[in-house]
Protein backbone atom coordinates (compact mmCIF):
# COMPACT_ATOMS: atom_id res chain seq x y z
CA UNK A 1 0.00 0.00 0.00
CA UNK A 2 0.97 3.49 -1.08
CA UNK A 3 2.11 5.68 1.51
CA UNK A 4 1.22 3.51 4.63
CA UNK A 5 3.23 5.45 6.80
CA UNK A 6 1.88 8.73 5.94
CA UNK A 7 -2.16 7.83 6.39
CA UNK A 8 -1.22 6.47 9.79
CA UNK A 9 0.81 10.04 10.79
CA UNK A 10 -1.98 11.91 9.71
CA UNK A 11 -4.46 9.89 11.64
CA UNK A 12 -2.62 9.84 14.65
CA UNK A 13 -1.74 13.54 14.40
CA UNK A 14 -5.52 14.06 14.06
CA UNK A 15 -6.55 12.02 16.94
CA UNK A 16 -3.74 13.43 19.25
CA UNK A 17 -5.88 16.94 17.85
CA UNK A 18 -8.83 15.80 19.00
CA UNK A 19 -7.63 14.67 22.42
CA UNK A 20 -5.61 17.49 23.38
CA UNK A 21 -9.05 19.37 22.09
CA UNK A 22 -11.30 17.43 24.83
CA UNK A 23 -8.72 18.27 27.68
CA UNK A 24 -8.57 22.13 26.90
CA UNK A 25 -12.38 21.90 26.61
CA UNK A 26 -12.29 20.29 30.63
CA UNK A 27 -9.99 22.79 31.95
CA UNK A 28 -11.88 25.42 30.25
CA UNK A 29 -14.73 24.93 32.80
CA UNK A 30 -12.41 26.18 35.45
CA UNK A 31 -9.25 27.90 32.98
CA UNK A 32 -9.42 30.88 30.93
CA UNK A 33 -6.53 30.33 29.35
CA UNK A 34 -5.43 33.91 27.03
CA UNK A 35 -2.09 33.72 24.62
CA UNK A 36 -1.83 37.29 23.26
CA UNK A 37 0.37 39.61 21.44
CA UNK A 38 1.29 42.56 19.32
CA UNK A 39 -0.33 42.78 15.63
CA UNK A 40 0.06 45.85 13.13
CA UNK A 41 -1.60 49.61 13.46
CA UNK A 42 -1.12 49.30 17.38
CA UNK A 43 -3.85 45.95 18.30
CA UNK A 44 -3.56 43.01 19.76
CA UNK A 45 -4.18 39.23 18.67
CA UNK A 46 -5.43 37.33 21.19
CA UNK A 47 -6.75 34.08 21.46
CA UNK A 48 -8.65 32.81 24.55
CA UNK A 49 -9.97 29.18 25.83
CA UNK A 50 -13.12 29.76 28.55
CA UNK A 51 -15.85 27.91 29.30
CA UNK A 52 -16.16 25.39 26.23
CA UNK A 53 -15.14 28.10 23.28
CA UNK A 54 -12.80 29.41 21.87
CA UNK A 55 -12.08 32.70 20.98
CA UNK A 56 -9.88 34.63 18.30
CA UNK A 57 -9.76 38.57 18.32
CA UNK A 58 -8.18 41.45 17.97
CA UNK A 59 -8.54 44.59 19.99
CA UNK A 60 -6.60 48.17 19.76
CA UNK A 61 -3.56 47.71 22.07
CA UNK A 62 -4.17 49.55 25.89
CA UNK A 63 -0.39 49.28 27.19
CA UNK A 64 2.08 49.15 24.32
CA UNK A 65 4.78 48.21 27.04
CA UNK A 66 2.90 44.71 27.77
CA UNK A 67 3.91 43.57 24.43
CA UNK A 68 7.45 44.66 24.20
CA UNK A 69 9.04 40.98 24.66
CA UNK A 70 6.30 39.54 22.17
CA UNK A 71 3.64 37.07 22.80
CA UNK A 72 2.46 36.50 25.88
CA UNK A 73 0.10 33.52 28.20
CA UNK A 74 -2.30 34.78 30.61
CA UNK A 75 -3.93 31.73 32.80
CA UNK A 76 -6.87 33.24 34.58
CA UNK A 77 -8.83 31.01 37.22
CA UNK A 78 -12.38 31.32 36.27
CA UNK A 79 -13.78 30.56 40.61
CA UNK A 80 -11.95 33.78 41.56
CA UNK A 81 -12.33 36.30 38.59
CA UNK A 82 -15.17 37.04 36.08
CA UNK A 83 -13.64 38.05 32.13
CA UNK A 84 -15.25 41.27 30.21
CA UNK A 85 -14.01 41.98 26.97
CA UNK A 86 -13.53 45.39 26.35
CA UNK A 87 -13.32 47.47 23.19
CA UNK A 88 -13.80 47.12 19.53
CA UNK A 89 -12.20 44.53 17.23
CA UNK A 90 -12.97 41.36 15.51
CA UNK A 91 -14.72 38.16 17.44
CA UNK A 92 -14.24 35.19 16.15
CA UNK A 93 -15.95 32.09 18.23
CA UNK A 94 -15.42 28.24 17.73
CA UNK A 95 -17.05 25.81 20.68
CA UNK A 96 -14.18 23.57 21.35
CA UNK A 97 -16.27 20.22 20.36
CA UNK A 98 -17.01 21.14 16.79
CA UNK A 99 -12.79 21.28 16.94
CA UNK A 100 -12.57 18.29 17.84
CA UNK A 101 -15.63 16.46 15.51
CA UNK A 102 -13.82 18.15 12.71
CA UNK A 103 -10.14 16.33 13.93
CA UNK A 104 -12.25 12.85 14.50
CA UNK A 105 -13.98 13.37 10.95
CA UNK A 106 -10.71 13.87 9.32
CA UNK A 107 -8.66 11.01 11.13
CA UNK A 108 -9.96 8.35 8.70
CA UNK A 109 -10.00 10.27 5.31
CA UNK A 110 -6.92 8.94 3.97
CA UNK A 111 -8.06 5.54 4.49
CA UNK A 112 -11.32 5.74 2.57
CA UNK A 113 -11.31 5.61 -1.61
CA UNK A 114 -13.18 8.08 -3.22
CA UNK A 115 -15.78 7.69 -5.58
CA UNK A 116 -17.25 10.41 -8.16
CA UNK A 117 -20.31 10.03 -5.99
CA UNK A 118 -19.20 10.16 -3.10
CA UNK A 119 -17.34 13.12 -3.66
CA UNK A 120 -20.71 14.58 -4.97
CA UNK A 121 -22.55 13.84 -1.57
CA UNK A 122 -19.44 14.81 0.70
CA UNK A 123 -19.44 18.33 -1.90
CA UNK A 124 -23.32 18.46 -0.87
CA UNK A 125 -23.39 17.90 3.09
CA UNK A 126 -20.21 20.43 3.60
CA UNK A 127 -22.35 23.02 1.74
CA UNK A 128 -25.14 22.25 3.84
CA UNK A 129 -23.41 22.97 7.16
CA UNK A 130 -21.60 25.52 6.01
CA UNK A 131 -25.18 27.20 5.13
CA UNK A 132 -26.02 26.46 8.53
CA UNK A 133 -23.05 28.07 10.54
CA UNK A 134 -23.67 31.14 8.63
CA UNK A 135 -27.43 31.38 9.04
CA UNK A 136 -26.47 30.90 12.99
CA UNK A 137 -24.29 33.51 12.37
CA UNK A 138 -27.39 35.82 10.89
CA UNK A 139 -30.17 35.29 12.58
CA UNK A 140 -30.25 37.25 15.94
CA UNK A 141 -29.66 35.21 19.25
CA UNK A 142 -33.13 35.28 20.68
Amino acid sequence: MRFRKLRIAWSVVCGLMAVLLIVLWVRSCTWVDIIAGPWPNKTVLGFCSSEGRLFACTSELQAANDFRSGWIWIPVDLRTTTMIYKGPGLIILVYHWELALVACLLAPLPWIRFSLRTLLIATTLVAVVLELIFARARWPAG
